[in-house]
């Protein structure tokens, strides 16, 4: 898949080839996977395949939040779930991006106390300097 990336195919195009594939296989079991491609260039551009490929543009201090729906899906005692509302507002709360998955995590854990599932995480932000906090959601880059 890097392959093709690196030689300048569209994200959306990659994800469909790998999907291909993976069905060329068959069923393997399992009934839900979570893929992200994003091709990031040194001007702060991220260009995304979420089922079809948009573009946004970092400014200094800006960062990108990418999870997994283990985190939001996240249930307490009373079966509660730990919500976007409850992300975002976690997420913005360290001051620097390098700090914002390990509170994350953290939280999620502390609201949940069961074992994970399906919680992953990654945080974009242009080089030259950390980022500032992360944002609310983007709807833009949520799946259609």
């Amino acid at each position: 898949m890097h392959r093709r990336l690196r030689a300048g195919a569209d994200p959306a195009e990659v994800i469909g080839g790998a999907l291909d594939e993976i069905t060329e296989v068959g069923d393997m079991g399992e009934r839900f996977a979570t893929a992200f491609v994003a091709v990031a260039e040194p001007d702060g551009t991220v260009t995304t395949a979420i089922w079809s490929t948009r573009t946004l543009r970092l400014a200094p201090g800006d960062a990108l939040l990418l999870y997994t729906d283990g985190l939001t899906e996240a249930r307490d005692a009373a079966g509660t779930q730990f919500g976007l509302g409850r992300l975002a507002t976690e997420g913005a709360r360290p001051a620097v991006s390098s700090a914002v998955l390990d509170h994350l995590f953290a939280e999620v854990s502390a609201y949940t106390h069961r074992p994970a599932d399906d919680r992953s995480a990654l945080v974009l932000a242009p080089a030259g300097g950390d980022a500032g906090r992360v944002g609310n959601p983007l709807p833009a880059l949520s799946p259609r």
